[in-house]
């Protein structure tokens, strides 16, 4: 029987991209850089490879906060400083709180049912203050950083810790999240039931197989 949930914040609930885009953009433009929507796709896909190597144990959170704008640079001829990239795309993206269509009213729907907890492997700032200013923390019983517990998802220490600190059992807790690599493959590492918030119509992975899939709030309530 489900009593807690485990829930990722970045495109499960606000709507990460949308926010990331209008944040790099927003710096860009502080700082002079010509850029546009080519390089944003480029950026973004240079983001996901430095996540996934963080995921993996491969890079620290504060190498790839710049690492990724290093290569940015390079690949573009940006003539760029990428702490100063860093410093103002953070400034603008921590106030980026856009929720996913059904995504609040989901998630009031869930705190009146479940005990449940955010786990993110984003910035600790940036995801506290963008956690606080959508409301999400009013519905919440705790908010687990990976910054602050030392391991990221998907690794089994992240989960260890979430459950000593908020006294979940794996049997009755489910992880909901929009990453196949890092939600679903850490609730799998955890040994918790698995939901794909697969929003965007992804490709599945083999690899990895989630006990649920669905592509809209309305089938988490229906499934919850």
């Amino acid at each position: 029987m489900i009593k807690n949930v485990f829930l990722d914040v970045d495109d499960t609930l606000l709507d990460f991209k949308a926010g990331q885009k209008e944040a790099f953009f927003q710096a860009c433009d502080e700082l002079g850089y010509k850029v546009n929507e080519e390089i944003y796709e480029l950026y973004d896909g240079i983001n996901i490879f430095y996540w996934e190597k963080f995921e993996r144990g491969e890079i620290a959170k504060h190498a790839l906060l710049t690492a990724r704008f290093d290569m940015l640079f390079e690949k573009t001829g940006i003539n760029g400083d990428s702490r100063d990239m860093e410093n103002a795309y953070r400034k603008y993206l921590k106030n980026k709180a856009i929720w996913i269509d059904g995504a609040e009213d989901g998630l009031k729907y869930l705190a009146n049912k479940y005990n449940v907890y955010v786990l993110t492997n984003g910035e600790s700032v940036t995801q506290k203050n963008r956690v606080k200013i959508s409301g999400i923390e009013n519905y919440v019983k705790d908010i687990f950083v990976s910054e602050a517990v030392g391991y990221p998802k998907p690794q089994k220490e992240y989960y260890d810790y979430c459950f000593l600190k908020s006294g979940a059992k794996a049997a009755e807790t489910i992880a909901i999240g929009d990453s196949l690599t890092s939600d679903i493959l850490g609730g799998k590492n955890a040994g918790t039931k698995t939901l794909w918030f697969n929003f965007r119509g992804l490709s599945p992975n083999e690899k990895v197989k989630p006990d649920y899939e669905v592509r809209t709030w309305k089938e988490i309530k229906e499934i919850l």
